[in-house]
């Protein structure tokens, strides 16, 4: 099994089928009743379209509103070299450079500064960011979690904003575009090196309880890194607003419901990853917000030769991913080693051709 697996920057997320989000309403409580899917919203043949990498798994968006920050605009002591997303003038993710040296083809000191609106309570957020900053400075090279936290702040009473430090790693968003549906081995090989990397990140971090493709890092020949690790108890609480935007297609039934998080939420969003990397799509679709809501809440998940007559998973693959995303948290993986051995396990029964 080691020999098998040796080979081995958020943004608001568009939809899979590359439409905007039709709303940007925070988690509300959700009415019951069957969800019924229309012909109309089933995901398109462009899901599968890979559009062009950004670091924060999206492309640049446009808004009404006009962005804080374009490119070449000064913040501080640097230089804005790139927008990767902006919705407005206090929400927008943005690639920087020191102005002495911003000219630089291969610069070592680039920055990705994140804005947020204002929290409810600056000095909570001001505690959090120096705590996840000390965090990410005691993590050794090679070993982090989540890129290194360079700076924080509040800028003159207007939004908040924190700087990590620019990793050449693409977004899980876009290699899913480039690569799904993957063969069995790929996609369990993927699956367990993000289950592997959130394992070693919940003594330090905590779980993410956000977690989605454009949250992760990703690389074949790179460990992945966590974006927005540590954050979600403190938007929770302090400020919904910065969740604008919203689609809930990775979002646990304990997140919807506004009940309490745990890892195991991390693994039910995993789950939904692991699907589409298996199907090629998402096990619940629609440009609806509350129809997915009340889908991750109430329907059960679809078989994936439904989504995709013409994949075929095993029967220990298949039962790792009904696992993994009951709605019940306490029915999924009652530990995260559990996890990681039922995947090596059924990578070790698959026939060795597919592996190849």
């Amino acid at each position: 099994m080691e020999k098998i697996w040796e080979n081995k920057q958020d943004e608001s997320e568009k939809d899979p089928s590359g439409k905007e989000p039709s709303s940007g309403r925070a988690p509300s409580p959700v009415p019951t009743g069957k969800v019924l899917f229309s012909p109309s919203q089933t995901q398109s043949e462009s899901f599968r379209t890979p559009r062009p990498f950004a670091v924060s798994g999206t492309t640049a968006s446009s808004s009404s509103r006009k962005a804080f920050f374009s490119k070449g605009s000064l913040f501080q002591d640097r230089v804005i070299t790139a927008v990767f997303h902006s919705s407005g003038t206090e929400r927008g993710t943005f690639l920087s450079a020191p102005q002495e040296n911003s000219f630089l083809p291969e610069n070592p000191d680039l920055g990705v500064i994140k804005l947020y609106p204002l929290p409810e309570k600056e000095e909570e957020y001001a505690a959090l960011m120096e705590k996840l900053s000390a965090e990410s400075r005691a993590q050794k090279e090679g070993e982090s979690v989540t890129p290194e936290i360079l700076s924080f702040g509040i800028q003159e009473k207007k939004f908040c904003w924190s700087m990590t430090k620019y990793k050449e790693l693409t977004s899980l968003e876009s290699f899913i575009q480039a690569k799904s549906p993957m063969n069995e081995h790929k996609a369990l090989f993927t699956i367990y090196a993000i289950a592997s990397l959130l394992d070693r990140a919940y003594p330090r971090w905590g779980f993410h309880g956000r977690l989605k493709p454009s949250k992760i890092l990703f690389g074949l020949k790179k460990p992945p890194l966590l974006l927005g690790a540590g954050l979600t108890p403190f938007l929770r609480k302090n400020a919904k607003e910065m969740l604008e935007g919203e689609t809930f297609f990775y979002a646990s039934p304990e997140y919807l419901s506004g009940g309490e998080l745990s890892w195991r939420s991390d693994i039910y969003s995993l789950g939904i990853i692991f699907f589409r990397l298996l199907a090629g799509v998402l096990p619940f679709y629609s440009g609806d917000p509350e129809e997915v809501k009340r889908a991750h809440l109430e329907t059960p998940l679809p078989p994936v030769s439904e989504k995709n007559p013409s994949v075929r998973i095993s029967t220990p693959t298949l039962g790792i991913l009904n696992r993994m995303t009951m709605k019940d948290p306490e029915k999924r993986f009652f530990a995260r080693t559990k996890l990681l051995e039922a995947l090596i396990q059924a990578d070790d029964a698959l026939p060795q051709e597919e592996k190849e």
